[in-house]
Protein backbone atom coordinates (compact mmCIF):
# COMPACT_ATOMS: atom_id res chain seq x y z
CA UNK A 1 0.00 0.00 0.00
CA UNK A 2 1.78 2.98 -0.81
CA UNK A 3 -0.27 5.79 1.33
CA UNK A 4 -1.84 5.82 4.69
CA UNK A 5 -5.38 6.63 4.66
CA UNK A 6 -4.37 10.18 5.43
CA UNK A 7 -2.48 10.23 2.09
CA UNK A 8 1.03 10.64 3.85
CA UNK A 9 3.73 9.36 1.77
CA UNK A 10 5.82 5.77 3.12
CA UNK A 11 9.12 7.05 4.33
CA UNK A 12 11.68 5.21 2.34
CA UNK A 13 15.01 4.69 2.31
CA UNK A 14 17.71 4.13 -0.37
CA UNK A 15 19.94 0.58 0.51
CA UNK A 16 23.33 1.53 1.67
CA UNK A 17 25.57 -0.01 -0.81
CA UNK A 18 26.52 0.94 -4.50
CA UNK A 19 24.15 0.04 -7.32
CA UNK A 20 24.55 0.47 -10.71
CA UNK A 21 22.27 1.22 -13.72
CA UNK A 22 23.61 -0.01 -17.29
CA UNK A 23 21.39 2.69 -20.00
CA UNK A 24 21.57 2.70 -23.45
CA UNK A 25 19.01 2.69 -26.04
CA UNK A 26 17.09 -0.58 -27.32
CA UNK A 27 19.69 -3.01 -28.79
CA UNK A 28 23.04 -1.39 -28.08
CA UNK A 29 24.36 -4.10 -25.25
CA UNK A 30 23.15 -3.54 -22.26
CA UNK A 31 22.88 -7.21 -21.29
CA UNK A 32 26.39 -7.59 -22.68
CA UNK A 33 27.95 -4.64 -20.15
CA UNK A 34 25.62 -5.64 -16.92
CA UNK A 35 27.54 -9.59 -17.75
CA UNK A 36 30.59 -7.58 -17.35
CA UNK A 37 29.34 -6.32 -14.49
CA UNK A 38 28.09 -9.62 -13.15
CA UNK A 39 31.41 -11.35 -13.41
CA UNK A 40 33.01 -8.25 -11.33
CA UNK A 41 30.91 -9.95 -8.61
CA UNK A 42 27.70 -7.32 -8.87
CA UNK A 43 24.24 -9.47 -8.80
CA UNK A 44 21.62 -8.88 -11.57
CA UNK A 45 18.62 -7.45 -10.91
CA UNK A 46 15.69 -8.05 -13.46
CA UNK A 47 14.20 -4.41 -13.29
CA UNK A 48 14.42 -2.13 -16.70
CA UNK A 49 13.92 1.37 -16.58
CA UNK A 50 12.48 1.71 -19.18
CA UNK A 51 9.05 2.65 -20.79
CA UNK A 52 7.09 0.52 -20.24
CA UNK A 53 7.41 0.54 -16.54
CA UNK A 54 5.06 3.25 -16.48
CA UNK A 55 2.45 1.06 -17.03
CA UNK A 56 3.16 -0.70 -14.63
CA UNK A 57 3.02 1.83 -11.71
CA UNK A 58 -0.14 1.71 -9.24
CA UNK A 59 -1.14 5.35 -9.84
CA UNK A 60 -0.51 6.52 -13.87
CA UNK A 61 1.16 10.23 -13.95
CA UNK A 62 -1.48 12.95 -13.17
CA UNK A 63 -1.15 16.73 -12.17
CA UNK A 64 -3.71 16.22 -9.58
CA UNK A 65 -1.59 13.61 -7.52
CA UNK A 66 1.76 16.10 -8.07
CA UNK A 67 1.46 17.79 -4.37
CA UNK A 68 2.21 14.06 -3.04
CA UNK A 69 3.90 12.13 -5.57
CA UNK A 70 6.29 14.47 -6.93
CA UNK A 71 6.43 16.28 -10.27
CA UNK A 72 6.74 13.65 -13.44
CA UNK A 73 10.09 12.25 -14.52
CA UNK A 74 10.67 10.94 -18.10
CA UNK A 75 11.36 7.62 -18.51
CA UNK A 76 11.84 5.68 -22.31
CA UNK A 77 13.55 6.15 -25.36
CA UNK A 78 11.49 5.94 -28.81
CA UNK A 79 8.17 6.27 -26.76
CA UNK A 80 8.99 7.92 -23.58
CA UNK A 81 6.56 8.19 -20.70
CA UNK A 82 5.72 10.30 -17.63
CA UNK A 83 5.83 8.29 -14.34
CA UNK A 84 5.72 10.03 -10.72
CA UNK A 85 8.89 10.78 -8.98
CA UNK A 86 7.96 9.35 -5.30
CA UNK A 87 6.93 6.42 -7.72
CA UNK A 88 10.18 6.06 -9.29
CA UNK A 89 12.32 6.40 -6.20
CA UNK A 90 10.28 3.82 -4.34
CA UNK A 91 10.94 1.50 -7.31
CA UNK A 92 14.90 2.28 -7.42
CA UNK A 93 15.12 2.19 -3.79
CA UNK A 94 13.62 -1.45 -3.60
CA UNK A 95 16.67 -2.17 -5.45
CA UNK A 96 19.00 -4.00 -2.84
CA UNK A 97 22.79 -3.27 -2.97
CA UNK A 98 25.66 -4.37 -5.20
CA UNK A 99 23.21 -5.00 -7.47
CA UNK A 100 23.33 -3.92 -11.59
CA UNK A 101 19.64 -3.40 -13.54
CA UNK A 102 19.50 -2.10 -16.87
CA UNK A 103 17.77 0.89 -18.76
CA UNK A 104 16.54 1.97 -21.93
CA UNK A 105 16.30 6.05 -20.90
CA UNK A 106 17.49 9.56 -22.54
CA UNK A 107 18.82 12.24 -20.82
CA UNK A 108 16.68 14.51 -19.12
CA UNK A 109 17.66 17.21 -16.31
CA UNK A 110 15.07 15.61 -14.00
CA UNK A 111 16.38 11.86 -13.92
CA UNK A 112 19.92 12.49 -14.07
CA UNK A 113 19.07 14.39 -11.15
CA UNK A 114 17.25 11.59 -9.68
CA UNK A 115 19.77 8.99 -9.99
CA UNK A 116 22.22 10.56 -8.50
CA UNK A 117 20.07 11.49 -5.48
CA UNK A 118 19.27 7.82 -5.15
CA UNK A 119 22.93 7.35 -5.18
CA UNK A 120 22.87 4.92 -8.41
CA UNK A 121 25.79 5.15 -10.52
CA UNK A 122 25.04 4.98 -14.39
CA UNK A 123 27.04 3.38 -17.06
CA UNK A 124 25.64 4.76 -20.72
CA UNK A 125 26.30 2.87 -23.51
CA UNK A 126 26.16 3.69 -27.55
CA UNK A 127 26.26 1.25 -30.74
CA UNK A 128 26.85 1.85 -34.17
CA UNK A 129 23.20 2.65 -35.00
CA UNK A 130 23.20 0.54 -38.19
CA UNK A 131 24.22 -2.49 -36.21
CA UNK A 132 21.56 -1.49 -33.93
CA UNK A 133 18.24 -1.53 -36.23
CA UNK A 134 19.69 -4.98 -37.68
CA UNK A 135 19.76 -6.56 -34.09
CA UNK A 136 16.26 -5.08 -33.49
CA UNK A 137 14.91 -6.78 -37.00
CA UNK A 138 16.48 -9.92 -35.91
CA UNK A 139 15.35 -9.83 -32.38
CA UNK A 140 11.93 -9.03 -33.33
CA UNK A 141 11.59 -11.98 -36.02
CA UNK A 142 12.94 -14.44 -33.82
CA UNK A 143 10.40 -13.85 -31.33
CA UNK A 144 8.09 -13.70 -33.77
CA UNK A 145 6.35 -10.46 -32.00
CA UNK A 146 2.84 -10.28 -33.53
CA UNK A 147 3.20 -7.26 -34.94
CA UNK A 148 5.78 -8.82 -37.25
CA UNK A 149 5.11 -12.52 -37.39
CA UNK A 150 5.32 -13.65 -41.24
CA UNK A 151 6.63 -10.11 -41.92
CA UNK A 152 10.00 -10.54 -44.65
CA UNK A 153 13.11 -9.57 -43.67
CA UNK A 154 13.52 -6.60 -45.43
CA UNK A 155 10.32 -5.36 -44.48
CA UNK A 156 11.13 -6.28 -40.87
CA UNK A 157 14.33 -4.00 -41.40
CA UNK A 158 12.42 -1.08 -43.02
CA UNK A 159 10.13 -1.02 -39.86
CA UNK A 160 13.02 -1.17 -37.72
CA UNK A 161 14.49 2.11 -39.29
CA UNK A 162 11.83 3.67 -38.68
CA UNK A 163 11.45 2.81 -35.38
CA UNK A 164 8.92 0.59 -33.51
CA UNK A 165 5.71 0.72 -31.53
CA UNK A 166 5.20 -1.41 -28.38
CA UNK A 167 3.30 -4.44 -29.08
CA UNK A 168 -0.04 -3.77 -26.66
CA UNK A 169 -1.47 -0.23 -26.47
CA UNK A 170 0.13 1.94 -23.80
CA UNK A 171 -1.88 2.12 -20.59
CA UNK A 172 0.08 5.78 -20.30
CA UNK A 173 0.46 7.95 -23.32
CA UNK A 174 4.18 8.62 -24.36
CA UNK A 175 5.25 12.43 -24.15
CA UNK A 176 6.22 11.75 -27.68
CA UNK A 177 6.99 9.58 -30.72
CA UNK A 178 10.29 9.60 -31.39
CA UNK A 179 12.51 8.51 -34.37
CA UNK A 180 15.80 6.97 -33.91
CA UNK A 181 17.50 10.93 -34.79
CA UNK A 182 15.58 12.13 -32.46
CA UNK A 183 16.08 9.60 -29.55
CA UNK A 184 19.97 9.73 -29.28
CA UNK A 185 19.46 13.23 -30.21
CA UNK A 186 18.01 13.24 -26.60
CA UNK A 187 20.34 10.49 -25.11
CA UNK A 188 24.10 12.23 -26.02
CA UNK A 189 23.40 14.36 -23.48
CA UNK A 190 24.32 11.61 -20.84
CA UNK A 191 28.08 12.02 -22.20
CA UNK A 192 28.24 15.61 -20.23
CA UNK A 193 26.58 14.23 -16.80
CA UNK A 194 29.15 14.35 -13.88
CA UNK A 195 30.05 10.94 -12.80
CA UNK A 196 28.29 8.16 -15.39
CA UNK A 197 30.77 6.21 -17.31
CA UNK A 198 30.17 6.42 -21.34
CA UNK A 199 31.01 3.79 -23.18
CA UNK A 200 31.07 2.34 -26.85
CA UNK A 201 29.59 -1.59 -27.74
CA UNK A 202 32.41 -1.74 -29.94
CA UNK A 203 35.22 -1.38 -27.08
CA UNK A 204 33.54 -4.57 -25.05
CA UNK A 205 32.49 -6.74 -27.44
CA UNK A 206 36.12 -7.83 -28.32
CA UNK A 207 37.64 -10.14 -30.98
CA UNK A 208 34.74 -12.82 -30.75
CA UNK A 209 32.64 -9.91 -32.13
CA UNK A 210 34.70 -8.25 -34.42
CA UNK A 211 36.58 -5.91 -31.75
CA UNK A 212 40.12 -5.66 -30.25
CA UNK A 213 41.19 -7.73 -27.12
CA UNK A 214 43.50 -4.87 -26.05
CA UNK A 215 40.48 -2.23 -25.92
CA UNK A 216 38.42 -4.87 -24.49
CA UNK A 217 40.64 -4.90 -21.91
CA UNK A 218 41.41 -1.42 -21.28
CA UNK A 219 37.22 -0.93 -21.32
CA UNK A 220 36.90 -3.99 -18.90
CA UNK A 221 39.55 -2.32 -16.74
CA UNK A 222 37.41 1.29 -16.97
CA UNK A 223 34.48 -0.52 -15.73
CA UNK A 224 36.26 -2.26 -12.74
CA UNK A 225 37.73 1.00 -11.71
CA UNK A 226 34.36 2.45 -11.54
CA UNK A 227 32.93 -0.48 -9.93
CA UNK A 228 35.63 -0.13 -7.17
CA UNK A 229 36.99 -3.60 -8.15
CA UNK A 230 40.21 -2.71 -9.85
CA UNK A 231 41.61 -5.96 -8.08
CA UNK A 232 39.87 -8.29 -10.04
CA UNK A 233 41.46 -9.78 -13.19
CA UNK A 234 40.60 -8.20 -16.20
CA UNK A 235 41.64 -10.86 -18.28
CA UNK A 236 39.70 -13.55 -16.67
CA UNK A 237 36.44 -11.39 -17.05
CA UNK A 238 37.20 -10.77 -20.88
CA UNK A 239 37.70 -14.56 -21.22
CA UNK A 240 33.66 -15.33 -19.83
CA UNK A 241 32.42 -12.56 -21.82
CA UNK A 242 30.67 -13.19 -24.72
CA UNK A 243 27.32 -15.33 -25.49
CA UNK A 244 25.04 -16.69 -22.72
CA UNK A 245 22.71 -13.67 -22.16
CA UNK A 246 18.93 -13.54 -23.08
CA UNK A 247 19.51 -11.04 -25.94
CA UNK A 248 23.26 -10.89 -26.83
CA UNK A 249 24.58 -14.07 -28.04
CA UNK A 250 26.24 -13.44 -31.24
CA UNK A 251 26.48 -9.54 -31.55
CA UNK A 252 28.93 -8.07 -34.07
CA UNK A 253 30.48 -4.99 -35.49
CA UNK A 254 30.00 -3.96 -38.95
CA UNK A 255 26.98 -6.86 -39.41
CA UNK A 256 24.61 -3.88 -41.29
CA UNK A 257 27.39 -3.96 -44.32
CA UNK A 258 25.92 -7.74 -44.53
CA UNK A 259 22.41 -6.88 -44.69
CA UNK A 260 21.58 -3.29 -46.15
CA UNK A 261 20.76 -2.92 -49.38
CA UNK A 262 21.08 0.15 -51.02
CA UNK A 263 17.35 0.59 -50.44
CA UNK A 264 18.26 -0.17 -46.87
CA UNK A 265 21.55 2.51 -46.95
CA UNK A 266 19.08 5.18 -48.35
CA UNK A 267 16.18 5.36 -46.12
CA UNK A 268 18.70 4.51 -43.04
CA UNK A 269 20.18 8.12 -43.96
CA UNK A 270 16.91 9.53 -44.72
CA UNK A 271 15.42 8.71 -41.47
CA UNK A 272 18.30 8.93 -39.23
CA UNK A 273 20.60 11.48 -41.25
CA UNK A 274 23.94 12.59 -39.96
CA UNK A 275 24.09 11.20 -36.63
CA UNK A 276 26.44 8.82 -37.09
CA UNK A 277 29.10 11.99 -37.61
CA UNK A 278 27.77 13.19 -33.47
CA UNK A 279 28.42 9.18 -32.31
CA UNK A 280 31.62 9.40 -34.31
CA UNK A 281 30.98 6.21 -36.23
CA UNK A 282 31.32 8.40 -39.41
CA UNK A 283 33.47 11.26 -40.45
CA UNK A 284 30.85 12.45 -42.91
CA UNK A 285 27.25 11.39 -44.54
CA UNK A 286 29.20 9.96 -47.62
CA UNK A 287 29.27 6.39 -46.34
Amino acid sequence: MLFSKHEKPLAITSPPGKRFLINGLPKTGTHLAKKIMHLAGMQQHPFTLAAYHADQAVISWNRKYKSTLGPAVEIGALQPKPMHDLLLREVLRSIPPLHVFNGHCTHSDALADLLQQEEIQTIALVRDPRDVVVSLAEYLIKHEHPQYRGTSWNKCLRQAIKGYSPIHAPKVRPTEERGWQQAWQAFLPWKEVKGVLFLRFEDLVGPEGGGSEEIQLQNIRRILDFAGKQALPAEEIRSDVFGGTRTFRRGGIGRWKEKFTPENKSRFKDVIGDILVGLGYETNTDW
